[in-house]
């Protein structure tokens, strides 16, 4: 998810953007040994063995340097997602990450976001997302991943427990003008099997009580509810972010992400980022896992292509 926000610092302090560049093995060994090192947190010391991992874009990171699939790291998710695999505005196949994708083994599930040009490319969308047994949330337009659609296909009363059961997703995270009442009544609303979401707002986290709220669908079910995490970038309207970054960032910020102010790449391999994420006292999935939700979304994984890799 992308806000808009004053960073006056970003211009002069880190005037350079980190540039994709080949995979590095040892940086992505350090993005796998992260999201597992998160997995096993979540699972196994907080004591909830259900609760999902899923991983944002960048799947070859399940590949091994032979690149053979690490079944180790499957272990650690649950699922995968994928932007830009179908579509990019048009029908524009990503075939690299179609076929990391797609060479899974078929017990991960797999969500495609793509972005549309417009409404008469969803069914093509959708029938692609079908044809590999995947799900599909088409975006379209520029608030794709923030307004709720009128209509949810498949929509059903099922009871959803499993990803596998899951018929239809929605991805939807706050604006900048949202207020919180009116987002968790958007959220409430909708009819959707998975629901991927903020897991706060303004910087305060929904409330376990809410999330229960929104764990039920408007036309009866349960469904899955799923928190947003990103893990290759720091945002700087989040809960940990601190004020006097914004004068004197850490030695474990990178570069800002190309387009968004406000979000600065960071070093994911940094014991200080491993604190704010999975290991300190106040750690972002302990919140998230207090707070209900059934599992995360681990976001700008892809960070393991960044240059400077120091």
């Amino acid at each position: 998810m992308k806000r808009v926000l004053p960073w006056m610092w970003i211009a002069v302090l880190l005037a350079s953007s980190c540039d994709k560049e080949e995979m590095n093995p040892a940086r992505r060994q350090d993005m796998r040994d992260l999201i597992a090192a998160i997995s096993s947190h979540a699972k196994v010391d907080l004591g909830h063995p259900e609760f999902l991992v899923l991983v944002q874009n960048s799947p070859e990171v399940a590949y091994d340097d032979n690149r053979s699939i690490d079944m180790g790291f499957l272990d650690a998710v649950d699922g995968f997602t994928g932007e830009v695999v179908f579509y990019n505005g048009k029908p524009e196949s990503n075939r690299i990450r179609f076929n990391h994708l797609n060479d899974l083994p078929e017990t991960e599930w797999i969500l495609v976001l793509d972005p549309l040009k417009g409404e008469s490319d969803r069914k093509g969308f959708m029938d692609s997302c079908g044809n590999h047994n995947f799900i599909g949330f088409p975006r379209v337009g520029v608030d794709a991943y923030s307004v709720i659609p009128t209509t949810t296909p498949n929509a059903n009363s099922n009871g959803i427990d499993l990803l596998s059961e899951a018929q239809n997703a929605l991805v939807a995270y706050s604006r900048k003008n949202d207020t919180r009442s009116a987002k968790f009544g958007d959220l409430a609303s909708s009819g959707f099997d998975i629901l991927i979401t903020d897991p706060e707002f303004d910087k305060v986290s929904w409330t376990d009580s809410e999330v229960g709220s929104l764990k039920i669908k408007p036309q009866g079910g349960r469904r899955l509810v799923i928190a947003y995490l990103n893990l290759g970038a720091a945002e700087n309207w989040r809960y940990y972010f601190k004020d006097e970054w914004m004068n004197s960032p850490p030695d474990w910020f990178r570069g800002r992400v190309p387009g968004n102010r406000g979000e600065c790449y960071v070093k994911y391999w940094d014991p200080a980022w491993h604190d704010i994420i999975y290991a300190g006292s106040d750690a972002y999935i302990d919140k998230i896992v207090s707070a209900g939700f059934d599992g995360v979304i681990l976001d700008n994984v892809e960070a393991h292509h960044l240059k400077p890799l120091d």
